[in-house]
């Protein structure tokens, strides 16, 4: 793996020009600094090549592609509502569903903003992840900081920092629409916890900017542009005010 097959910028570019969907491109430029950060973290984990790597929703396959690019053996989960038809790509529900797939076969689980999206405890759906990966095997984890700036902001004017009521509304039982929306987000002492007590050894922990206001072909009005590059500099200046965190734990 050499020159600009690992630069992460070079590789999402590549994976930029490959997408037809405008619907699919959008998502891209939304998304595409958490891209960038996720890719340039696990080139550091200094994995070899044709390490195991299981991506855990998948959907778009946005960094599945850059990961086979990188040389790994890549595995995907996808849930039953996203239509993802790939070699290696399963489908179905981490939480409900049995995952038919080796054990101690991973070296790497990429679970990228998922967790958010679950409604029941971790503690059912984490030990299985845990028999897929090898002895030191790893977990590397995206969410959300639940205690962002955005969302103290909307606590200090009076409105709730959670899905709309409406969405309430619509949710029906055994509607797989529940998993579209943030169930429930996390502090970092959460998520640090919730690894601890299913028996995972944490190896990093920080928080990042993932939608920061430097992304490119973003379409914004000025004053919201204003806002959110102020919003970003207090985030710079107070980490833990930034809108995303990651943590890699071991077996």
């Amino acid at each position: 793996m050499a020159g600009s097959e690992t630069n992460p910028s070079v590789l999402l570019e590549q994976i930029k020009k490959s997408i037809k969907s405008k619907q699919e491109l959008e998502y891209f430029y939304i998304h595409q600094d958490r891209y960038k950060f996720v890719l340039e973290k696990i080139l550091k984990l200094n994995l070899p090549k044709g390490s195991k790597v299981l991506d855990i929703g998948c959907f778009p396959p946005h960094i599945f592609h850059g990961l086979e690019v990188l040389g790994f053996e890549v595995w995907g989960i996808a849930s039953k509502h996203e239509p993802v038809k790939l070699k290696n790509v399963v489908s179905l529900n981490i939480e409900s569903d049995k995952i038919y797939l080796k054990e101690s076969y991973f070296d790497l689980i990429l679970f990228s903003e998922v967790i958010e999206h679950l409604i029941v405890s971790p503690k059912i759906y984490l030990p299985k992840l845990k028999k897929l990966l090898k002895n030191e095997g790893q977990i590397f984890i995206t969410t959300p900081n639940g205690a962002h700036l955005k969302n103290r902001m909307k606590l200090l004017l009076g409105k709730s920092p959670s899905f709309g009521i409406g969405q309430l509304y619509q949710t029906k039982l055994g509607d797989d629409s529940i998993y579209y929306r943030h169930n429930r987000e996390f502090t970092g002492s959460e998520v640090k916890q919730i690894m601890k007590d299913n028996g995972f050894k944490i190896r990093n922990f920080e928080f990042f900017a993932a939608y920061s206001p430097f992304r490119k072909n973003l379409n914004r009005d000025p004053v919201t542009g204003i806002v959110k590059l102020v919003g970003y500099l207090i985030t710079v200046m107070f980490p833990g005010l930034k809108d995303s965190q990651y943590i890699l734990v071991a077996k």
